[in-house]
């Protein structure tokens, strides 16, 4: 978290946390009991909606959300740097889901398949699916499971390439199915430098496949995250936040939902101190 960000965080939010509700409100204003006097204190603290802001006349305090939390932390005896008031805020408050704000939702019956069995990669449709996606037959077998799973609600059930996620389930690719099973998660490839700067991120694993294709198979430096469908985005933050990279590189289709995607990721990129986007193109 950075501190412009920060400074957007609604006041209320972090008052709630600290366990304040309002004494008095109307749709300009809220007034607290102030978190700075003693517990019989008077509903002293008011809060501005419209400007994000906090005045204590007794303390003769106010500021923004940043200031709100570094002066509670300072009444509470914690050490209060910006980096002290980020961390809490990062920890306590943290951030709106990026599927919500941008309207990520499943596209797919994600979650939606239940695993009935996984075996090596041997049936024949399946491994002329992976080649058509520009896998060869000896790479198919390495990267994909062939699974057997039940849709929950239609009852069909399916073969399909199942690609391992981060939390045990599968994303399944076939002409026929596209979907994960539980527990829904993104895939994490580590890139061949230990803790590198960058990250990439795709949305499926012939999208990554196909890169790396096209850099005459030369895995990537950097790490590099498969989200399967753009609905994983808020896991794939998860693991992108406060990991120290400085540039994310996003892979994304130019469809209505692919440049929703490539927005989330340039607005999680400005949510975080030093780390930068870059959009790239899986058009090769």
């Amino acid at each position: 978290m950075n501190l412009d960000y920060a400074r957007t965080i609604p006041m209320r939010d972090i008052l709630n946390k600290i366990g304040l509700r309002p004494a008095a409100e109307n749709h300009e204003y809220s007034f607290f009991r102030s978190p700075f006097n003693p517990p019989w204190a008077v509903a002293s603290l008011k809060v501005d909606h419209g400007h994000n802001s906090w005045s204590d006349t007794p303390t003769d305090n106010k500021g923004g959300p940043f200031e709100l939390v570094q002066a509670w932390l300072i009444h509470q005896g914690f050490k209060s740097a910006e980096d002290d008031v980020l961390h809490w805020l990062r920890f306590n408050i943290g951030y709106p889901s990026l599927v919500t704000l941008f309207g990520l939702t499943d596209e797919t019956e994600a979650g939606n398949y239940t695993l009935l069995s996984k075996i090596a990669l041997q049936e024949g449709a399946l491994i002329r699916y992976a080649m058509r996606q520009g896998i060869g037959r000896k790479q198919a077998g390495e990267m994909f499971h062939q699974v057997h799973v039940r849709n929950s609600v239609t009852r069909n059930e399916y073969r399909a390439l199942g690609f391992r996620n981060e939390d045990g389930g599968f994303a399944l690719y076939s002409p026929h199915v596209t979907g994960m099973t539980s527990p829904v998660a993104v895939s994490f490839i580590r890139g061949r430098v230990h803790k590198p700067e960058g990250v990439n991120v795709f949305k499926t694993i012939f999208d990554y496949r196909a890169v790396v294709r096209s850099r005459s198979d030369t895995p990537f430096d950097q790490d590099s995250i498969i989200l399967h469908d753009f609905a994983c985005a808020d896991d794939a933050a998860t693991y992108i936040r406060a990991y120290g990279y400085r540039q994310l590189y996003s892979w994304f289709d130019c469809s209505e939902r692919g440049t929703r995607a490539t927005e989330a990721f340039d607005w999680l990129c400005a949510t975080e101190p030093g780390l930068t986007h870059r959009t790239m193109s899986v058009d090769l």
